[in-house]
């Protein structure tokens, strides 16, 4: 099935990256047919594989660009704060290696701003590459948001469902402190609550779902993969779950409307809520419980049960009605 509602007349444009993959696929077909060598069967199906891969390298790149810049964005962060702390400065020095608790001392505003340029500058190389269409991506025109609003109503009633689900296995949050800190200034607010959502859209739903539904991978795991690397990235292991289940919701709502207006909403609506529950319990909510709040896992969990299959019903509705006014 056709990826409804995107021009694919971007993806033939001239780019960077385009040259390597080129090489490779030219390297195996050479190295194939080189009359010297012992014919291996298995060869046949590496080149076959490497050509089964393409429609996951440039999503990859654009993965490791995202990637890359958040931790040079952190890695300022901890230089100067290692810089103007003249204990831990000496500690490093004295012992080789970084102390784990060196992200305790960095600035929270100073990290916000730092992961707010990182995001700028991770869009500007993506709009360099020339493998997104920016017009289209935030394109409200197109949006059938009518039926829109049972999409973005589902996907709230998930991540409430998701919150508690997770609640249920305990995992550890590794994070915790940093975001508590980072939301109690203006620009963490800021950065956790709008921009971050707004860049993961750009890479992970524009950039890498798009690009491999573009390159013809089957929807269905071209939305899978991309909502696997979504909760990878995160790195931490209460979000990679949660990540991974948004990310599987937003990527159906992104096929549909074929670009990141409502995901985006939707992205920003759960972390600004989240940020600002952060500001206002501050560290009280170490303690804080969602399943005793409900009065118990007994409740919890049925609670939980009836928002996945609420949210089910919605994305659902909002899949079989939606109707893009650039095919209508």
């Amino acid at each position: 099935m056709p990826y409804i509602g995107l021009d694919v007349g971007h993806i033939n444009k001239s780019n960077i990256l385009q040259p390597s993959f080129k090489i490779l696929l030219f390297g195996v077909t050479i190295y194939q047919h080189n009359p010297r060598r012992p014919i291996d069967q298995s060869d046949t199906s590496f080149y076959q594989f490497c050509v089964s891969m393409k429609p996951i390298f440039y999503p990859i790149i654009f993965i490791l660009i995202f990637w890359v810049m958040q931790a040079v964005a952190t890695a300022v962060v901890l230089l100067g704060s290692a810089v103007s702390n003249t204990y831990m400065l000496e500690q490093i020095v004295e012992s080789g290696t970084i102390p784990s608790n060196l992200i305790d001392t960095a600035s929270p505003e100073l990290l916000a701003w730092s992961i707010l340029a990182s995001g700028i500058v991770t869009m500007a190389i993506l709009a360099l590459l020339q493998k997104t269409d920016w017009k289209r991506a935030i394109n409200i025109h197109i949006i059938d948001w009518g039926n829109s609003l049972a999409a973005i109503i589902g996907a709230i009633v998930c991540i409430m469902s998701l919150n508690i689900t997770m609640e249920f296995f305990s995992l550890p949050d590794t994070m915790e402190t940093l975001f508590i800190d980072m939301a109690a200034s203006p620009i963490g607010l800021f950065t956790m609550g709008v921009v971050s959502p707004v860049v993961e859209e750009f890479v992970f739903r524009e950039s890498v779902l798009g690009h491999m539904l573009h390159r013809g991978m089957q929807k269905w795991m071209a939305i899978i993969i991309s909502s696997l690397l979504f909760g990878v990235i995160h790195m931490n292991p209460v979000q990679i779950p949660f990540a991974a289940g948004i990310g599987l919701v937003l990527g159906i709502i992104y096929y549909k409307t074929g670009n990141i207006v409502i995901t985006s909403i939707i992205h920003i609506i759960n972390n600004s809520l989240a940020a600002w529950q952060l500001n206002q319990m501050g560290t009280e909510i170490r303690t804080y419980s969602i399943i005793e709040e409900m009065g118990g896992p007994t409740i919890a969990f049925v609670g939980m049960s009836a928002g996945i299959g609420c949210s089910i019903w919605l994305i659902f509705h909002f899949w079989k009605h939606y109707k893009n006014p650039i095919n209508s």
